[in-house]
């Protein structure tokens, strides 16, 4: 500000000194006395008397005045200046003010999440822990089926086929037989006793351990924990299940002394080859299971209004998607269900930001939907992997039937 100041004195100051020295000239010229003393007789100016004059002129009229004029003009110019700086102090506060507006709107439309970003970030908080817990139950599952047709454990095939078979004849009897199959048969209720059906009435569970479509396919969530003690309906029916899809008939284990011989050898790789092919196909059945098991149950209140959102009745809603909705269930809403709701196509007129974000959160839920479908595409992989080598191994054994008889046919020649 000093600066400026000074700079701008510095043409006033040279201003002053010019107009002093006009003045001086002029009032030579103008003066009356200087006006007598020309008027002589022989017209010539008395150089003293001129001299005096000028020395009265300036000392009565210009060295009082041009001070106090220099002053004047000194005090309005610093007067002018301040005016000019707070008019430039004004211009940068408003400027500023400006600028924090537009940065504080910018940070609020750019931070502002919107509801829909909300219901993302709340459904998925449980699936990773519920995808480790149906790993578990596949794994668990898995270990169930290899320990029944193994004959290992204190499983229901422990003692052997017939064991086996007895056992699960009971439970079709007692949970599954429908009284209605076989033309009506099945009861008889002149001698209910006799009767092969004695399920309880108005049961629903008949038939859950032939009905993979009503048991397994269209359910989202199954009552499934193999992790704990307790033993559900759900988990008895997908054991029902699985022991009339997989290993129907057991392998007869012989005495270990009968395993020990020579000629047994080829029947007990044999007997592993089958139990390692079936693996594969157990494996398709149990990642099913494991996915539609229950989960945490953490999400489960969301999930459910979203669901009756879509117009869903309260009531059907455990129905539709289970208490605690499984990783299937989850994933199922979560890259499905959400987006047959109007809300989610009305909720995108809003600002880039939240755009950008919910792009991010649909990019996310593809890469584990794809995800889910390259494992899905690994376990088909392996299907088709046991198929082929099925069909490989009859080719062998014609190749080898063919090989052996031209063989013995040459040694009888």
């Amino acid at each position: 500000m000093k600066t400026e100041s000074h700079s701008a004195m510095l043409p006033l100051k040279r201003l002053h000194h010019g107009l002093l020295a006009a003045l001086f000239v002029l009032s030579a010229f103008a003066s009356p006395s200087a006006q007598a003393d020309h008027n002589g007789t022989d017209g010539a100016l008395d150089q003293g008397t001129q001299q005096q004059d000028l020395e009265d002129q300036l000392n009565d009229y210009w060295l009082i005045t041009l001070p106090e004029m220099a002053d004047q003009f000194s005090a309005t110019m610093i007067h002018q200046i301040f005016g000019v700086g707070a008019m430039l102090d004004a211009k940068h506060q408003l400027e500023s003010q400006r600028l924090l507006g537009q940065l504080r709107a910018e940070a609020h439309k750019n931070y502002a999440s919107s509801e829909q970003m909300c219901r993302y970030g709340t459904n998925v908080k449980s699936l990773a822990a519920t995808e480790e817990l149906a790993k578990a139950n596949k794994q668990i599952l898995t270990q169930i089926m290899v320990q029944r047709e193994t004959l290992r454990g204190r499983g229901l095939s422990e003692t052997g086929r017939g064991f086996d078979k007895r056992n699960r004849y009971e439970h079709f009897r007692t949970m599954y037989c429908n009284p209605e199959d076989n033309n009506g048969e099945m009861w008889n209720a002149s001698f209910p006793q006799s009767s092969i059906c004695r399920t309880a009435a108005g049961s629903t569970r008949i038939n859950n351990d032939i009905d993979f479509t009503r048991m397994l396919d269209t359910r989202m969530t199954l009552d499934v924990n193999f992790t704990d003690t307790a033993l559900t309906n759900d988990e008895q029916d997908i054991l029902a299940l699985s022991r009339n899809l997989y290993a129907h008939e057991l392998f007869v284990y012989k005495d270990e002394d009968l395993l020990n011989r020579e000629k047994n050898i080829l029947n007990v790789t044999e007997m592993r080859t089958v139990h390692a092919l079936r693996g594969i196909a157990r494996n398709s059945f149990a990642e099913i299971v494991g996915m539609k098991a229950a989960g945490t149950g953490t999400v489960g209140p969301f999930m459910r209004r979203m669901i009756e959102e879509l117009g869903v009745a309260a009531a059907d809603i455990n129905q539709f998607l289970g208490v605690n909705p499984s990783y299937f269930a989850q994933m199922e809403v979560l890259t499905r269900r959400m987006y047959h709701n109007q809300n989610f196509y009305t909720n995108l007129y809003t600002t880039p930001e939240n755009l950008k974000r919910t792009s991010a959160a649909l990019l996310a839920l593809q890469i584990m939907h794809d995800r889910d479908r390259f494992e899905a595409s690994l376990r088909r992989e392996m299907l088709l992997s046991g198929i082929l080598e099925l069909r490989l191994r009859d080719t062998q054994e014609v190749l080898e039937s063919d090989t052996t008889g031209r063989s013995n046919t040459t040694t009888g020649n």
